[in-house]
């Protein structure tokens, strides 16, 4: 089984009150060492909480950086466990018209860059998911247009990555689009289906929002079996583990 997550953990700001980061962080910690997925897909993971991650998550291997033009603010980190996972790529690109400039941003974009991961991991079972592609990104949250052409370029290098030897591919995020939108119909278009279509709604806003859209995705080709899936939508003391909840699916084979 391969139990994977995509978390937005909410950057960490004072506006949030009770919910900050600075408050939710032992409900954070306890919660994964809890449920100990084999992958994560994070967003909005600050420098310093991504440091505090790597202290609290020793198990696991991250991969990535800011989307900052000097490689701070917002990461999109994937963590793997290390002991089980062998890592043989992984690039980091903004998605943008020049892919390879830190900072840089669609003309039609709100004013966060934007960034996605891409890894090929090696699972060290012997009766595991053999090689394997992982994305993890964040779309932008305003504008459509970035959305959809931030769709386009992944699904591109994506299939650049199979032109040279092709594998099974998961792409984790924060789409910042509902399932019936035109960035989940790029993903469609190319054979991805979301394996956590059953989740429901994902953005909560701290329990504030009445009817949660669903706009966090776990996505893969449709051969792949799943097993169980799941929201961690559970509250302790008060605390909730973000404002969106983790979506978690747990995968039972590829089955080519």
């Amino acid at each position: 089984m391969l139990k994977i997550v995509s978390y937005n953990l909410r950057l960490d700001t004072t506006h949030d009150g009770p919910q900050a980061f600075s408050h939710r962080k032992p409900y954070v910690r306890d919660r994964l060492l809890e449920e100990t997925p084999d992958i994560i897909g994070f967003q909005e993971v600050l420098p310093h909480m991504l440091e505090w991650l790597r202290e609290n998550l020793d198990g696991y291997q991250f991969l990535g950086y800011g989307r900052g033009k000097n490689f701070g603010d917002e990461a999109n980190p994937v963590a793997f466990k290390r002991d089980r996972f062998e890592l043989q790529y992984f690039d980091q690109r903004w998605l943008s018209d020049t892919p390879f400039e830190p900072g840089s941003r669609f003309a039609d974009q709100s004013g966060c860059p934007r960034i996605f991961v891409v890894c090929t991991l090696r699972d060290r079972m012997e009766d595991g998911f053999g090689r394997f592609r992982f994305v993890n990104t964040h779309l932008d949250h305003e504008r459509d247009y970035a959305k959809i052409e931030g769709a386009k370029q992944i699904i591109a290098e994506i299939e650049r990555l199979d032109s040279q030897v092709k594998l099974p591919t998961v792409i984790t995020g924060d789409f910042n689009a509902l399932p019936d939108s035109e960035p989940l119909a790029v993903f469609a278009g190319a054979g991805y289906v979301d394996l956590s279509a059953s989740s429901g709604g994902t953005f909560h806003g701290y329990g504030r929002v009445e009817a949660p859209g669903k706009i966090d995705y776990i996505m893969a080709a449709s051969t792949v079996k799943v097993s169980s899936v799941r929201l961690w939508d559970e509250v302790r003391d008060g605390l909730h583990l973000s404002d969106h909840y983790p979506v978690e699916v747990c995968v039972e084979s590829w089955e080519e």
